[in-house]
């Protein structure tokens, strides 16, 4: 099992109740080992690939897929990601550095990066 972040924002409208339910049901069938203090943040244990858990919470809820709702899924141990409805998808990108391609951040700088973490260029120790 690997850990995996959720977050969403639902748009405010009379099928919010609705899609919230809907959403925190998904996620219970999926596992009862999950994190769920936040109002927009889970973080759960999910044997499966970002796109896998994004495409059951999809189908399990009623979640808009317009863009109206947002929903990240994120395993950063694998640099995997998954998204719907982010209006700023070029801002999550910068600030992940899985997002990143050496060539986009030049190979110096990646590896000035990590061996200030004590790192190797295959990202261990």
């Amino acid at each position: 099992m690997a850990l995996k972040l959720v977050a969403y924002r639902l748009k405010d409208d009379a099928s919010y109740p609705t899609r919230y339910r809907s959403l925190i049901e998904a996620l219970d069938k999926l596992t009862q080992t999950k994190w769920v203090e936040d109002t927009s943040l889970v973080l759960l244990m999910f044997n499966g690939s970002c796109k896998d858990l994004q495409t059951i919470l999809l189908s399990s809820s009623s979640l808009y897929r317009n863009g109206d709702d947002m929903l990240v899924v994120m395993d950063i141990a694998v640099n995997d990601k998954e998204t719907l409805g982010l209006k700023k998808s070029g801002l999550l990108d910068s600030v992940l550095a899985f997002a990143q391609t050496p060539t986009a951040l030049g190979q110096s700088a990646v590896s000035a990066a990590l061996r200030a973490r004590g790192l190797n260029a295959l990202g261990s120790r």
